[in-house]
């Protein structure tokens, strides 16, 4: 080694130990500095590469970036932010630090997705709390008109189902088929999950846009333990979709038998 590199090493070695060590820090450092430092790392100073580094979590280089002052609410081809990119991947302290420096909670890519739904379908509990915390939007909807509490049924994450009922998620929302997180939660199988939702007042005879209601999707699929539930808080069996056909239709067509006999004996008591 040369003389005086030693130095020169150690320096910038307390340098990153600093800047990735204290998240919010005020770390001295221009625009120029920061842009040299990215260069000398291998990484151009563009969108494209600051989107990819905040995907892989790369904490430092992402916070180089910010130094230099890019956008960062700049956009890839798939109108994904940083934020965005880090959230999908679970990456919290990426989502903290860029939260810190500006960037848009709520901004959207070309699926309508923001970081939270983004988060909320990949299972990413702690990025879900953060952005939360930051007042996200908990009822935004992508182009399915899914919510972050119906991407978390999908994904089976009760943690992020309870979290999300407990900040406030609205259970009544209906995506673009006119179905709720109820029914979500019935077509996927989450008994546990149709249960939470009927005790947080989840309204079983809620029709989807073909009439049809939870109960008629747990029936056809023979979810005998869902169906029960549902009865028990009030599932209506009588009611008929647009091509009037009862949940025990549903049932019988798709060869449920114990699933049809149960709703047979619901339909006796009404």
């Amino acid at each position: 080694m040369v003389c005086g590199a030693r130095p020169r090493l150690f320096a910038l070695l307390v340098w990153l130990f600093a800047i990735v060590s204290c998240s919010n820090a005020k770390i001295v450092l221009s625009p120029e500095m920061a842009k040299r430092q990215l260069d000398r790392r291998g990484f151009p100073y563009d969108e494209k590469t600051f989107i990819e580094r905040a995907r892989k979590g790369d904490l430092l280089t992402v916070r180089l970036f910010l130094a230099a002052k890019i956008n960062p609410d700049s956009t890839d081809d798939e109108g994904e932010t940083a934020l965005i990119a880090a959230a999908a991947q679970g990456h919290s302290k990426v989502v903290e630090r860029l939260i810190w420096s500006g960037a848009k909670v709520d901004q959207r890519n070309h699926e309508e997705l923001t970081a939270l739904l983004r988060a909320a379908r990949n299972g990413k509990e702690e990025v879900v709390l953060k952005l939360l915390d930051r007042r996200s939007d908990i009822n935004a909807q992508g182009q399915d008109g899914g919510t972050a509490l119906m991407y978390a049924i999908w994904r089976d994450n009760p943690r992020i189902v309870q979290a999300l009922l407990d900040r406030g998620a609205n259970i009544h929302v209906r995506d673009v088929d006119g179905s709720t997180s109820l029914t979500w939660a019935a077509f996927y199988n989450r008994a546990s999950l149709v249960q939470a939702l009927l005790e947080r007042g989840a309204d079983p005879n809620t029709q989807n846009n073909l009439g049809g209601t939870a109960l008629m999707v747990a029936a056809a699929q023979g979810r005998t333990e869902i169906v029960r539930a549902l009865l028990n808080r009030g599932a209506d069996a009588t009611v008929k979709d647009k091509r009037g056909k009862t949940a025990h239709q549903w049932a019988m067509e798709s060869n449920h038998t114990e699933t049809a006999e149960l709703l047979q004996q619901a339909r006796e008591k009404e």
